[in-house]
């Protein structure tokens, strides 16, 4: 923060670079697979310019040869050389293997000198791992030696000691172990609340994007509450107000969008990271504390949470089993022929971003290319439009702007499915109303005659402003990555 700024005429500071700043840096190759995300802390010195100090960075590496499916075989961590240093030194190398025909994760080791550090993993024909036992509807029987029950609409009802109730929309309503923890939905299916013996939870959503947990103790009285501010990078900060004070917690993301440790500003000039995590690749945390706060850690970018007291985690239609690498209940959505398997058995490559669906990490940029796909036909359509004088050509170039229209939204299938869309959705949907409205419209015009030049572009400045407000929305989803 700068001191003794003078404000301009407006009351602004407008012009004044910031004094210190976090700075998260991401690098992508040309398919848009990321490559490299650094975290920086940047101080500004003489002249306007910034030193950088290195907090945390990760390389990644692709399959490019043989097969080259582009699946990531290398994730390496780097930290500073030296304290206060820019340079990066590797503390840490993660490397993977796939199945040759369907890209399963067959193989991990994790450079970190700890227990299990190479695990392997083999498939039946329906996809369930080799460490787990099911029946013929792929529910589990026996995970990692616990015996396992469930209903016959799959949902888990028993493992080892371990207890679970669900109500008849096959939402998880109780977990027993030690004790009973209860969960309670709204008519979407997000969790609103849970509560046990210790006090409970509410869960406040902006959408389907969670925005507020508030903490209760046993007796009723507010004792924590945590809000979270939704930004570029999917969740950018949190603020935890507790004991009358209020601190600000700035994430700091893996390539995966794991939440491997926090950035806050004690005083002025430096900064403090703290809850360092690591994570094996289906979620369970290798290295730092098993408990405690932050919630939010395995791919906690996407507002995913970590339920304490039964070790899984909260994706919105289901919760996770990291040590299992499977969903608790059979996907709502009835999608796939394993619908218990998470990320279509690749956690490496591939998101759950709203346990119903899996969705590669770098999909998003696929949709940009179908957008702007989209774009082009649009402009085609409108140059022979302009340069149409009669029916048939204008009819032609609506219908290649139609068509063009269509991809561009169709492209929606893709970026919509980053949890920030939540926050763009009603812009995004207005945009093509009047876009669809625009179309029909120009249709009855040219088929009630010939329309002039000067209607041509006029039609041409509308769609363009029309493209772009649609465009706006998905490049905003694209900044999200």
């Amino acid at each position: 923060m700068h001191s003794n700024l003078t404000p301009d005429s407006s009351g602004y500071y407008d012009g004044y670079e910031a004094q210190t700043r976090a700075r998260t840096h991401y690098e992508y190759d040309g398919a848009g697979r990321l490559t490299w995300l650094g975290h920086y802390w940047d101080t500004l010195g003489t002249g306007n310019t910034y030193t950088s100090q290195a907090i945390v960075g990760q390389a990644c590496a692709y399959e490019t040869t043989g097969t080259n499916r582009g699946v990531r075989t290398d994730a390496i961590y780097k930290t500073a050389t030296t304290p206060g240093s820019a340079a990066w030194s590797t503390s840490q190398t993660d490397t993977y293997g796939y199945d040759a025909s369907l890209a399963y994760l067959t193989a991990a080791s994790y450079g970190d000198g700890l227990a299990n550090a190479s695990p392997t993993w083999n498939y039946d024909a329906e996809g369930n791992r080799n460490d787990a036992v099911r029946d013929n509807l792929n529910r589990a029987t026996s995970l990692g030696g616990s015996t396992v029950t469930s209903d016959i609409l799959g949902n888990r009802l028993t493992k080892g000691t371990a207890s679970y109730g669900w109500d008849i929309l096959n939402r998880l309503t109780s977990f027993t172990s030690s004790g009973t923890t209860s969960y309670v939905y709204r008519a979407d299916g997000m969790r609103v609340s849970k509560s046990n013996s210790t006090g409970s939870t509410s869960y406040r959503y902006d959408g389907q994007m969670g925005m507020e947990d508030i903490d209760f103790a046993s007796n009723g009285t507010v004792s924590r509450v945590t809000d979270y501010g939704i930004g570029p990078r999917d969740i950018d900060v949190v603020f935890v107000t507790q004991n009358g004070s209020t601190s600000a917690n700035y994430p700091i993301y893996d390539a995966h969008g794991n939440m491997i440790s926090t950035l806050t500003k004690p005083g002025t000039g430096g900064f403090a990271s703290s809850a360092l995590r690591t994570f094996d690749a289906w979620g369970s945390i290798r290295r730092g504390a098993q408990a405690s706060d932050p919630k939010g850690r395995f791919y906690a970018s996407l507002g995913h949470k970590q339920v304490e007291e039964s070790g899984l985690v909260y994706m919105r239609a289901r919760f996770h089993e990291a040590v299992s690498g499977r969903f608790v209940s059979e996907d709502p959505a009835m999608s796939g022929m394993n619908l218990f398997e998470y990320a279509n058995d690749n956690p490496v490559d591939n998101i759950e971003s709203t346990g119903k669906d899996t969705t590669p990490n770098n999909q998003q940029l696929s949709g940009v290319a179908v957008l702007i796909g989209g774009w082009c036909l649009v402009l085609i359509g409108i140059v022979l439009m302009v340069a149409s004088s009669g029916r048939v050509g204008q009819i032609i170039g609506l219908s290649i702007q139609l068509l063009g229209g269509f991809i561009e939204n169709g492209s929606g299938a893709f970026l919509s499915n980053l949890n920030v869309g939540f926050c763009f959705s009603g812009f995004g949907l207005s945009a093509m109303a009047l876009t669809c409205t625009g179309y029909l419209n120009t249709f009855k015009s040219i088929l009630n005659g010939a329309m002039t030049a000067q209607e041509c572009g006029g039609l041409a400045q509308s769609a363009i402003i029309g493209t772009s407000v649609y465009a706006t929305e998905r490049l905003c989803l694209l900044m999200t990555t």
